[in-house]
């Protein structure tokens, strides 16, 4: 007999689980977050903030004022770069380089090549498996993920 999970449940295992990720991230290095406008950038920036004893490093586009106030809120050391509106892999690609540049190590807070993730922690990717086909993946990482931020998201833009 397997046991369904609910929402709610599935809701505070994956914050579980991807606080525990970045936990060790913070552990095993000076790592820095590349801020690129997803909300997981954010939540493990607000994780990571919880576990550093000195502020984090961020990077982000020269204009994303998003990036700009997120560092803000959790006490950041923000860099914003020249980034000309380059692609989503060239602007990782410029963050990572930079970061690189300031001896951290970049994450990011969503899934994609070029970076590493907690979001990408082998009990993360075990969990999503677990999931029934009632529950999406990408609603439950939205609405686990916004009241431990304390915003709201509207259109892709974080407002108090």
């Amino acid at each position: 007999m397997t046991t369904v999970i609910g929402f709610g449940a599935a809701q505070s295992r994956f914050v579980s689980l991807l606080d525990d990720a970045t936990r060790r991230a913070v552990i095993s290095g000076h790592n820095a977050v590349a801020l690129t406008g997803a909300l997981g950038d954010l939540a493990v920036l607000g994780l990571m903030s919880l576990y550093r004893s000195e502020p984090v490093h961020t990077y982000a586009a020269a204009d994303d004022t998003n990036a700009r106030a997120a560092a803000l809120r959790f006490g950041a050391l923000h860099q914003g770069l020249s980034t000309k509106g380059a692609a989503p892999e060239a602007l990782l690609r410029t963050l990572a380089e930079r970061a690189g540049q300031d001896g951290v190590n970049a994450l990011t807070g969503h899934r994609q090549p070029l970076l590493p993730t907690p979001l990408s922690d082998p009990e993360i990717d075990a969990f999503w498996r677990t999931l029934p086909p009632s529950i999406d993946p990408a609603h439950l990482t939205r609405t686990a993920l916004l009241p431990l931020l304390g915003q709201k998201m509207t259109q892709g833009a974080l407002v108090s």
